[in-house]
């Protein structure tokens, strides 16, 4: 993976542990001094002023990944990875730093001291996956990928299955035989090696690495 992002992550967790890892979009953005302003669709600017527009009519709480991810941007413009992009691919850049921007957003959703005190507890195993999910009150999705990439040099993958069907999955470095809504009627024959936890009777949460 491009140096580059592992930078910008870096930028964002040591911004983030500056301000003591707030838990809150609104308390990260007031110690950066962002301003959110109701409005229609999500975007940020990073000024000056430094800005997030967030769509009222879906409101605060229920945006809150949404919003970490505008947040993100931000940083990524401050860090300067934005712009390099920008140089580098043109018109292309948006689809390599939307992805970038959500492993930021993920990040600060959950932060390093938690996902190091998850992973000495659990491993890399679905146990962490579900510990986040309660410790950082962000989604399944979220804490599925951010144990994915919290390492960028590892090779980790991990997929949810519902009764027969890969609902979601993620990879770094790592090949896994199925992608999302692939079928796989037996996931603990097929995918030795794994650490699998059913979390309800038709819901399996795999992790692999290695």
């Amino acid at each position: 993976m491009d140096e580059r992002v592992a930078s910008v992550l870096d930028f964002a967790a040591s911004l983030h542990a500056r301000h003591d890892h707030p838990a809150t979009v609104l308390e990260f953005a007031r110690a950066l001094r962002i301003h959110l302003l109701a409005g229609e669709v999500d975007s940020a600017n990073a000024g000056p002023p430094c800005l997030i527009t967030y769509n009222a009519a879906l409101g605060l709480r229920s945006r809150r990944f949404s919003l970490w991810h505008e947040v993100a941007h931000i940083l990524m413009v401050w860090h300067g990875i934005e712009q390099e992009y920008e140089a580098d691919y043109g018109d292309e850049a948006r689809r390599y730093l939307e992805p970038i921007a959500n492993l930021v957003a993920g990040l600060l959703a959950v932060p390093r001291p938690l996902m190091r005190e998850a992973t000495e507890r659990y491993g890399i195993t679905p146990a962490t996956i579900l510990h986040l999910q309660q410790a950082s009150r962000a989604s399944e999705a979220v804490c599925l990928r951010r144990l994915t990439f919290d390492d960028l040099g590892a090779s980790r993958a991990a997929a949810v299955f519902s009764g027969s069907y890969v609902t979601d999955v993620s990879a770094l470095n790592y090949r896994l035989p199925f992608w999302r809504y692939s079928r796989v009627p037996e996931p603990a024959l097929l995918l030795r090696g794994g650490s699998l936890q059913r979390v309800r009777p038709a819901r399996v949460l795999a992790v692999w690495e290695g």
